[in-house]
């Protein structure tokens, strides 16, 4: 078993780790626009039953924390489960805002399950250089009332489970389209990804503007965090993670959008960087 705690300098191993991860997971950053500016959505918690009286308030990226474990095989295919816990929302010039009532009043999560395929993935070094894609993912944008659930952490033998404690927790959005994905584990061991998801929202008023939100993108930078590596059943190999997120909504823009969504991409690991909380 291989095990690497993120920290600074060390987040670089980490991170190698964190991409594989995303490989069987997410590692998404978030601004899909051929702009590259993310858009300014207004969030309405409360409107959309999550409790309390919070006033809407507009955001333009999130951050959080990646709960992931993903079984690779031989060839490099791979099947991932994951939970992604949202920990703050930022105003346009990054600032977290402090009135947004998350962690607090409520909870918000995405649940996802992704396959895909990593080119060059060996086995016995599994941190060494590989790319590939994302072949399918399907996901739950989750709101919990009263932020009561409980997460697990992702560990090599079980796969982190979202509880849904008072069987009170609202759907806001599903998806499962793929607009754009990359995954990557580059010559220093860094492993990177970017994704791109068409979203339907659930009918109700958590994106309260525009109405017309249909997109989630996100980047897993999973640095600082930690992640180990160990054989599974039948040649496969074991990730487990436990790491970072940066995201954003958005829609798809008008009208030639789907064709620069991957400009737009190419500007996600600017848009601020997730600090933990001391």
């Amino acid at each position: 078993m291989i095990t690497h705690k993120l920290g600074n300098v060390a987040a670089r191993s980490a991170k190698v780790a964190g991409m594989a991860v995303l490989v069987g997971t997410f590692s998404l950053v978030a601004a899909p626009r051929a702009q590259a500016i993310p858009l300014l959505v207004t969030f309405d918690p409360s409107g959309a039953g999550l409790g309390g009286s919070i006033t809407p308030f507009q955001s333009t990226t999130q951050n959080g924390l990646d709960e992931a474990r993903a079984v690779i095989k031989s060839n490099g295919s791979f099947t991932e489960t994951g939970v992604l816990r949202f920990d703050v929302f930022n105003d346009p010039s990054s600032t977290p805002i402090s009135t947004s009532g998350l962690g607090t009043t409520y909870g918000l999560y995405l649940t996802f399950t992704a396959t895909g395929n990593l080119v060059g993935f060996d086995p016995a070094n599994p941190a060494a250089p590989s790319s590939g894609t994302f072949s399918s993912i399907s996901y739950s944008l989750i709101g919990d009332p009263g932020h009561q659930d409980t997460l697990s952490s992702a560990k090599i033998g079980a796969k982190p489970v979202l509880t849904d404690v008072g069987s009170n927790d609202i759907v806001l959005a599903t998806g499962g389209s793929l607009l754009t994905t990359s995954v990557s584990i580059n010559t220093l061991g860094i492993p990177t990804a970017s994704v791109v998801l068409g979203m339907t929202q659930a009918g109700t008023s958590f994106f309260k503007a525009p109405p017309d939100v249909n997109l989630f993108a996100a980047s897993f930078t999973n640095s600082p965090g930690t992640f180990e590596f160990a054989p599974g059943a039948n040649g496969t190999t074991i990730l487990a993670i436990t790491g970072a997120f940066n995201d954003n909504f958005d829609k798809v823009p008008e009208p030639t959008g789907l064709a620069v969504l991957g400009t737009g991409l190419l500007a996600l690991g600017l848009l601020g960087r997730w600090r933990p909380a001391a």
